[in-house]
């Protein structure tokens, strides 16, 4: 049966309770591109009073309920984490209908409390991971007379992270017997696990797979996705589907070619880009998370907004990087010009004009001074031009703390430049 993914929109059936207690109801959980609610036939927590009792007793019941329990009809457990219900009842004749909005769903397992999520292993399917990988994992593939025992040799990238953690982008064979016409097609699909030597909380876990996320969008210049994640202890496999994580309505293909760096680019010395990017997403998390924002959900966020998030993020990369903390945002803007000149055509011509651009425009959005409004890029096409070559300048700060070298980064950049300065250039 093909996986679940957070992109699918699916029912399931079950009987559901609080931990500890006899007293179940039937539901169904209805899934809806990441947005999971669990409608049940009765009040979970209390033994069902009928609806005219249930509208009176209403507020007993606790609006946040932190772990619900779950056997689907299908045999398999299910904890159903922070699930809030919504004020909203109907009914049937005698039975009270309630919804609950579900944080977080984990199939395969129970658990006594958040606390108690532990895995060894995280497997991570990423929206154009295998684009991104680009290499084949298979070493050999040994095709009998049985075709049904068809097999391949799967060779892994292992990369360690510390002495605890290990990185591995895993190949995975896809069989498709066509027993008529005695032919096997094998195809390959790519998963990105984090392993832990001992056990660590899913928190922990989803904090790592979310910086590695970051890493593989700085590469493929795109928003990346959780497709599929699923948590391993042992041999126990665990769905998990999460209303928080950063869903797009659709999912598109990007292609190597187009990316600004792949797994090809970094394969040498992955092990030290993998450390790095760690220990940056440690030091900038909050100008990060910010400026990955407005790649993640750019149709989220209007021109304005985006330009606000980009100015706000250069000042703070700059501040955390430098330990600075007097420095104007001139001062800013043009250090972290100068050590990023590749970011520009050519920045000793263009680098006055940039910032003055920038500082004005900011000016204008952050006080409403008529002054500065004369001197902004208040027009949609100049603040879309502005957006585009800040997003190229905070990238190339990213690029330049990585273990690139010259000729690595001069293309990257090139590239960059070339994708997100075409409005510009070809501006009539």
């Amino acid at each position: 049966m093909k996986k679940r993914t957070l992109y699918d929109s699916f029912e399931i059936r079950g009987k559901w309770s609080i931990p500890n207690s006899d007293h179940s109801v039937s539901g169904t959980i209805h899934s809806d591109k990441n947005e999971f609610n669990l409608t049940t036939e009765g009040i979970i927590g209390g033994q069902e009073d009928g609806f005219v009792e249930s509208l009176k007793n209403f507020s007993k019941y606790p609006e946040l309920i932190p772990i619900i329990h779950g056997m689907l009809v299908t045999g398999e457990k299910v904890t159903l984490t922070n699930n809030r219900l919504v004020r909203e009842i109907g009914s049937y004749p005698g039975i009270t209908i309630c919804t609950y909005h579900i944080e977080n769903m984990f199939i395969g397992e129970r658990y006594s409390s958040k606390d108690s999520i532990e895995f060894d292993k995280l497997v991570i399917d990423y929206s154009n991971l295998k684009h991104w990988y680009g290499f084949s994992g298979f070493e050999k593939a040994d095709i009998t007379k049985n075709l049904w025992g068809a097999t391949v040799k799967i060779k892994d990238v292992i990369e360690k992270l510390n002495d605890d953690v290990t990185i591995k982008i895993r190949t995975s064979p896809n069989y498709l017997s066509e027993m008529e016409e005695r032919k096997v097609t094998i195809s390959e699909s790519n998963s990105w696990i984090i392993e832990s030597k001992k056990k660590m909380s899913f928190e922990e876990f989803y904090q790592l797979a979310n910086c590695f996320r970051h890493y593989l969008m700085l590469g493929m210049g795109v928003g990346t996705y959780f497709v599929t994640l699923t948590g391993m202890l042992e041999k126990t496999e665990i769905e998990i589907y999460l209303t928080r994580t950063i869903v797009t309505d659709k999912l598109t293909t990007r292609h190597d070619h187009d990316m600004f760096f792949r797994y090809y680019d970094v394969k040498e010395n992955f092990d030290e880009h993998l450390k790095k990017w760690h220990s940056l997403w440690n030091k900038f998390y909050d100008v990060l998370v910010s400026y990955f924002s407005t790649v993640d959900r750019p149709e989220q966020y209007m021109l304005e907004s985006q330009f606000l998030t980009l100015a706000v993020a250069l000042e703070s990369f700059h501040r955390i990087k430098y330990n600075d903390l007097t420095s104007s945002f001139h001062e800013r803007m043009d250090e972290l010009v100068n050590n990023n000149k590749s970011a520009f055509d050519d920045a000793d011509k263009e680098k006055n004009t940039f910032i003055e651009s920038v500082k004005n425009t900011r000016n204008y959005f952050a006080h409403g001074n008529d002054d500065d409004k004369l001197k902004a890029k208040t027009n949609g096409t100049d603040l879309l031009i502005l957006v585009n070559e800040m997003q190229i300048l905070i990238e190339m700060c990213l690029i330049n703390e990585l273990p690139f070298d010259k000729k690595t980064s001069e293309t990257i950049a090139y590239k960059n430049r070339k994708e997100k300065n075409y409005f510009r250039d070809n501006k009539e």
